[in-house]
C-alpha cells in the first residue's frame, strides 16, 4: 500500500475536490488504495454513528451498518445506471464515490447531547441531518448528471430512483434507522414523512425512467445504424 505524505495528500486533494463539486484527479494505479482508504473512513463514520447510541446492536457499534449500506447503495445505483450506459460506468467507481461521500455524517458522531439539552441536542440533530442529506443528495445529482454525463434530466431521474428505493425500503425495514430516530424524536418524523414521499414519488419516477432508457436505446440504436451504413 502506498503510504507517506505524498499519497494521503493525493487522497486528501481527491476527497476535497469530490466534496465541492469538482472531478477528482486518481490515477488509475491509485485506484484500489483510495477505495481501501475510502472504505476505512466509511467504517469510521458508522463508529462515530452510534458510539453514543444507548440502545444500538453490537454490528452498529462496530461500524458494520455503514459499510454495509455502502455496498448495498453502490449496488443499487449500478444496476440502476447500467441500462443507461453512463459515461466510464462500474461498480468499482460507483462503490468508490459512495464512499468518499461518507465524510460529511462525521456531523453526527458531535457530542451535542453532552454540551446541551436534550431538547436543544435533538434540534442540532435534526439540522445534520438536513445538512447531511442535501450535500449527499446534491453530490449524487452531480455525480450522475456531469461525472456520468446522463444530462440533466436522466440524469436527476437515475439518481432519485435508488434514493426513492432506499429511503422507503431501510423505513419498512427498521422505522428507526435514523440514528437518532425514536418515535418521539423529530428526526423520526422527518424520516417517516420522507418514506411517504418515497412511495408517493415511485410510480412517476420509474416511468420517467423506463421512458429515458427507451429514449437512450433507441438513440444507440441509431448510431450503430449509421455506423452500418
Amino acid at each position: 500500500m502506498p503510504v507517506g505524505s505524498s499519497f494521503l495528500r493525493s487522497y486528501s486533494t481527491a476527497q476535497w475536490r469530490l466534496l465541492t463539486f469538482r472531478s477528482p484527479q486518481i490515477a488509475s494505479e491509485d485506484r484500489v488504495w483510495f477505495l481501501v482508504c475510502a472504505l476505512a473512513i466509511t467504517w469510521v463514520t458508522g463508529i462515530g454513528r452510534y458510539w453514543d447510541h444507548g440502545s444500538a446492536d453490537l454490528w452498529q457499534y462496530a461500524g458494520l451498518g455503514s459499510v454495509a449500506y455502502a455496498f448495498g447503495l453502490a449496488s443499487l445505483l449500478w444496476s440502476v445506471g447500467w441500462p443507461l450506459r453512463p459515461k466510464g460506468w462500474s461498480y468499482a467507481n460507483v462503490l468508490l464515490f459512495v464512499c468518499m461521500t461518507s465524510p460529511p455524517a462525521l456531523l453526527y458522531a458531535t457530542p451535542v447531547e453532552r454540551v446541551t439539552t436534550r431538547e436543544v441536542a435533538m434540534s442540532l440533530n435534526v439540522f445534520f441531518l438536513a445538512v447531511v442529506g442535501t450535500w449527499r443528495i446534491a453530490l449524487l445529482l452531480h455525480f450522475m448528471v456531469k461525472r456520468a454525463d446522463l444530462g440533466l434530466g436522466v440524469g436527476a431521474t437515475a439518481a432519485l430512483v435508488p434514493l426513492v428505493v432506499t429511503t422507503f425500503a431501510l423505513n419498512a425495514i427498521t422505522p428507526d434507522f435514523a440514528i437518532f430516530a425514536a418515535p418521539h424524536d423529530p428526526a423520526y418524523g422527518i424520516v417517516f414523512a420522507l418514506s411517504y414521499l418515497a412511495l408517493f414519488l415511485s410510480i412517476p419516477l420509474l416511468l420517467t425512467y423506463l421512458m429515458a432508457f427507451e429514449k437512450r436505446r433507441k438513440a444507440r440504436r441509431r448510431i450503430t445504424s449509421t455506423h452500418m451504413l
